[in-house]
């Protein structure tokens, strides 16, 4: 429909608007050569791996409440 233009503004416009919405093909970002990825830097903060301090016990599974060992 490129370059074909109807006698009715208004349904040019809302076929164009339609386009731009819902492209054919993914990935398709015609129209968007000027939209650039912007970096941010890395920050400040450190990973450390995932690990905890303070050196305490891994927690323990709930017991039951009567004091009795589970059956098994």
């Amino acid at each position: 429909m490129s370059g074909h233009w109807s006698a009715t503004p208004i349904y040019d416009s809302l076929c164009a608007e339609y386009r731009r919405l819902f492209r054919a093909l993914p990935g398709d970002r015609t129209g968007e050569e000027e939209l650039r990825f912007t970096g941010f830097g890395t920050g400040t903060a450190r990973w450390d791996g995932g690990r905890h301090g303070g050196g305490r016990l891994p927690a323990l599974p709930p017991a039951p409440r009567d004091g009795r060992r589970y059956e098994r």
